[in-house]
């Protein structure tokens, strides 16, 4: 299988080429220009080679064009896009402005959400960022020399009911 990288800024997106090729994944890299890491480009040319296509944000069509041409079934967006080229910077291309045209709410969940959808229309599925990052997780259980006493455990529970809300 070919999996699809949508590449924003940060490190994430090398841990998660790394991973998907130790996982014995071919994987396609869209490079979202102005935020993914220039070194990117250098860790695909690593073998096994991720092709790595330098592509604007707004242009849906030509990821999506880029990937189906890699016979890409899933894909994962991993790294951050600055909020402010999210609302301000993009130049859409026709793909992006139907997206965009549709959304009933203009907030960065609604964006990605429909950007999920375009990509899932058209035979793509967007996989959660971590699903090759599994030994890097931190897993169940206590991680300090110690668990927490009674206190801090009510301390923890009533921050994470805070926190999940």
């Amino acid at each position: 299988m070919t999996l699809g990288l949508i590449a924003g800024n940060g490190r994430f997106p090398f841990l998660v080429l790394d991973a998907a090729r130790g996982a014995g994944h071919r994987v396609t890299v869209i490079a979202l220009k102005e935020e993914a890491f220039p070194d990117l480009e250098s860790a695909a040319a690593r073998p096994p080679v991720a092709p790595l296509h330098w592509v604007s944000l707004g242009h849906l069509g030509k990821w999506l064009s880029i990937l189906n041409a890699a016979g890409v079934t899933q894909a994962v967006m991993a790294g951050q896009v600055k909020h402010t080229k999210l609302f301000s910077d993009i130049v859409p291309d026709l793909t992006a402005l139907n997206v965009l045209r549709k959304l009933k709410a203009r907030n960065t969940d609604a964006i990605i959400s429909a950007v999920a959808d375009f990509l899932g229309e058209n035979g793509i599925e967007l996989v959660s960022s971590t699903a090759f990052l599994t030994p890097l997780l931190a897993g169940p259980g206590v991680l300090t020399a110690r668990p927490p006493s009674g206190e801090e455990q009510a301390d923890l529970d009533f921050g994470y009911r805070i926190a999940d809300s």
